[in-house]
């Protein structure tokens, strides 16, 4: 039994992992077309709309459960954020180099902290939040320093990128449905050093040793806030 939940667990992150990157590749290839992160964001959600309505729903894998107006107005702002934060990666996207971006979104743990500690007042602690943190924004320094590369092609790639958007999500939340949150953060830290890796392959970016550095502090400065995270949440 183990060791077939083991498999299912591989198989999911090697989908969402591979989704991930071809999202962002295909994504590349169509910018340096035609700078297009608007269209690109709609079909995005369109296509995991349509996808979420026609195999969750109509195979009826997950129950459906229609939005309630008393929700709408706490979801609103968080919607209106969550779609600000895909166009602006889009953007990114379209204006650096894949694994630059990847950089640079390994940063949100950055914000959180600022955020939380601003608006919500929640508390860290120095030596276990701080030092993570600019590990990993002293890294992305290192990380940019050199990292900064027909519509009958265009169309195939925007729709393989909505779809492979879907994909990539959908695999992302059932595998959150099978382990704890703390391994999922963890394999989204992993993720995100893959999807750098794999880009700098397939598009030929040329890095030098400092930028290798600087992507394995962020790897390492985001798996020290997770962990300190882990171990905020389980102190009594």
């Amino acid at each position: 039994m183990k060791t077939k939940e083991g498999l299912v667990l591989a198989v999911l992150a090697t989908v969402w992992y591979t989704a991930s990157f071809y999202t962002d590749a295909f994504n590349k290839q169509i910018q340096e077309v035609h700078p297009l992160p608007g269209t690109i964001t709609f079909l995005q959600f369109l296509s995991g709309a349509l996808c979420c309505t026609v195999i969750l729903r109509g195979l009826q894998i997950k129950p459906f459960l229609p939005l309630r107006k008393d929700q709408i107005s706490a979801l609103l702002p968080i919607a209106c954020c969550w779609t600000l934060g895909f166009v602006s990666t889009n953007y990114s996207l379209g204006q650096s180099a894949v694994s630059f971006t990847h950089a640079i979104k390994a940063t949100e743990p950055v914000f959180l902290v600022v955020i939380a500690s601003t608006f919500f007042k929640q508390t860290f602690s120095p030596l276990a939040f701080v030092i993570p943190l600019m590990l990993i924004m002293e890294a992305n320094v290192l990380a940019s320093l050199v990292v900064s590369g027909d519509w009958i092609r265009l169309v195939p790639l925007l729709l393989a990128n909505g779809l492979l958007h879907y994909v990539y999500n959908q695999a992302s939340m059932l595998l959150l449905d099978r382990v704890a949150a703390l391994s999922h953060s963890i394999a989204n830290a992993i993720r995100r050093f893959a999807v750098i890796s794999a880009a700098v392959l397939y598009f030929g970016n040329k890095l030098s040793s400092m930028n290798i550095l600087g992507v394995g502090i962020i790897l390492i400065g985001v798996m020290l806030y997770v962990h300190a995270k882990s171990s905020q949440k389980a102190a009594p």
